[in-house]
């Protein structure tokens, strides 16, 4: 009897360590799970930007709001909707970009995010609706500022131009890549 006592101990010592295995695997994945999870966040705006001050480099238009982002782990799709204008000859543009914390989603001038308005033959102004969405793979956790920078040869080039309720939607989900 005391050796069946003694093998039904045991047994209970085995399962209660696999169970404990059990609950730690069942925390790990608990874990991954949630950092799958997407958050999305919109950012509001209703006012307008331009400058006439544009050329060959990037130079910032306006900041549109700001976002926390949890993990530092996971990735951003930022979607910007707008209205985009450019005066001037025929043949000029205004290139716009969208950035987070003043940089684009690539390392290298350029990247996307961008949304380009020519001004097209005998016009003195082009004009177009815009969706963008780009990628930012890896940007940390913590607050963060989306901005719109533009470059061109247009004489001018304007963002919202007349004041419509714009938006930018922030995702942040799991980081594809390795």
């Amino acid at each position: 009897q005391d050796t069946a006592i003694g093998e039904v101990r045991t047994k209970v010592a085995q399962v209660g360590q696999a169970d404990g295995e059990t609950q730690a695997r069942l925390k790990t994945l608990e874990g991954r799970v949630s950092e799958v999870v997407t958050t999305r966040r919109r950012i509001e705006y209703t006012d307008g930007s331009d400058t006439s001050s544009v050329g060959a480099s990037y130079v910032q238009l306006r900041t549109m709001g700001g976002f926390s982002k949890a993990s530092p782990n996971s990735a951003l799709v930022l979607t910007w909707n707008t209205h985009v204008d450019a005066l001037g000859e025929p043949g000029t543009f205004c290139d716009f970009q969208i950035r987070v914390d003043g940089k684009p989603d690539t390392d290298r001038e350029g990247g996307g995010g961008r949304a380009v308005v020519y001004v097209p033959p005998n016009s003195t102004g082009g004009s177009s609706p815009v969706t963008v969405s780009t990628l930012f793979g890896r940007t940390g956790a913590g607050h963060h500022t989306v901005s719109i920078w533009v470059r061109g040869t247009a004489r001018e080039c304007m963002e919202n131009y007349g004041n419509f309720p714009r938006s930018v939607i922030v995702e942040e989900g799991p980081r594809l890549e390795p």
